[in-house]
């Protein structure tokens, strides 16, 4: 039996750039979530739909979040894209929490 291969999609955008937690709209003007200090919203209507919708609510402050405790980049030597830490993670933490796609 061959080896296993497990596909991955992750929509890439650089840590550099801020983006809406919510609607992923990229902006320079972004508010922080109040509680975790962590999470970007463009909007009040985009953090209430994050908090109520999405789950932020359930994550808020236990998950890591992009740019702040992690960060997407080639991992070198051809090998694609690699998820590393920007800081230093206890046993159990939730690195990444995604919502659902489809409801």
């Amino acid at each position: 039996v061959g080896p296993h291969r497990h596909h991955v999609i992750i929509i890439y955008l650089p840590t550099m750039m801020k983006f809406c937690a919510f609607c992923y709209h990229p902006s320079a003007t972004l508010q922080k979530c109040g509680k975790c200090k962590k999470r970007h919203f463009c909007s009040r209507e985009c953090q209430r739909k994050d908090w109520k919708e999405a789950g932020h609510k359930i994550y808020c402050g236990i998950a890591g979040e992009i740019g702040v405790d992690y960060e997407i980049r080639e991992a070198g030597g051809g090998i694609g894209l690699g998820v590393f830490a920007l800081r230093d993670f206890q046993k159990n933490d939730k690195i990444m929490v995604e919502r659902p796609i489809i409801k």
